[in-house]
Formats: structure tokens, C-alpha cells, sequence
């Protein structure tokens, strides 16, 4: 007797790349508008009204480009469904931001000054916000963009 094969009835899921491939994304897309952001905050803001008050301005363009931009790739099916693929690209992300902000601080300023303004309360309120940007992935989970097929 021949034994019997069984088929699914639904089909198997398309596999989802490696979360290294968007985590680049992501943090290439925060990069970019962070330097596009930074010199217009430094030259037109920072003036009027202070460092640490321009920061918390810039804070919700730089909120909507994560947003934007994790949206984007979860409609474009490149970001699993998985908590850890989510965790790992947030990461990855805020890990290339802050060796681009580090890279720019040490080419733009003389040495250890430039990661000096790392420790100042701007340079601490831009950290948080890159905390934020490592989680946006993660919380944007429970409000998942509709697929394109």
C-alpha cells in the first residue's frame, strides 16, 4: 500500500531577508535626514532659541522619518514579523547612526571635542532619541502596514 501524501492548503510564507539588510536601510534613511536636519537646526535654530530646546524641535521631524521608514520597508514585506528580526534591525539602525554621528564629530571637530558634545544635554537628548530609534521598529509591530502583493 502506497502511503499518502498530504499537501497544505495554504501556501508556505515568502521568506524575509536577513534583518542586517534593512537594519542598513533604516539607519542610512536616519543618517541622511539627520545630516540633511543637523546643519539647519545648528545654523537657523540653535540661535534662537538654544541647544537643547532645537533638538527637542528637530525631534519630531527625525520621529516621522523612523516611522516613515519602517512603515515603508514593512509594506514592501522586507522586515519579518519575528519580535527578534524587529529588535535586531532597530538596533543595527541606531548602532550605524551613531557611528556616522561619532565619524562626523571626530572629522568635524578637533579630535575628542567633537565626542565631547555627546555628554552635553543636546548631545544626551539626541542619544535618547536614538534610543527611540531603536525601538520604533519593534513598536511599530503592533500597528503593521498592509502588505503589497
Amino acid at each position: 500500500m502506497v502511503p499518502a501524501v498530504f499537501l497544505p492548503l495554504a501556501p508556505a510564507p515568502a521568506p524575509t531577508p536577513a534583518p542586517w539588510m534593512p537594519g542598513i536601510a533604516y539607519g542610512m534613511a536616519l543618517l541622511a535626514s539627520g545630516w540633511i536636519l543637523g546643519p539647519l537646526r545648528a545654523l537657523l535654530v540653535t540661535p534662537l532659541i538654544g541647544p537643547f530646546a532645537a533638538v527637542f524641535l528637530e525631534a519630531p521631524l527625525l520621529i516621522t522619518v523612523m516611522i516613515l521608514s519602517v512603515r515603508w520597508m514593512d509594506r514592501r514585506n522586507w522586515i519579518g514579523g519575528r519580535r527578534r528580526d524587529r529588535v535586531a534591525m532597530g538596533l543595527i539602525g541606531a548602532c550605524l547612526v551613531l557611528v556616522g554621528e561619532g565619524a562626523a564629530s571626530l572629522l568635524m571637530a578637533d579630535g575628542r571635542e567633537g565626542l565631547n558634545t555627546f555628554v552635553t544635554p543636546a548631545g544626551l537628548a539626541g542619544l535618547a532619541l536614538l534610543g527611540v530609534a531603536a525601538l520604533t521598529p519593534l513598536l511599530l509591530l503592533a500597528w503593521p502596514a498592509p502588505r503589497l502583493r
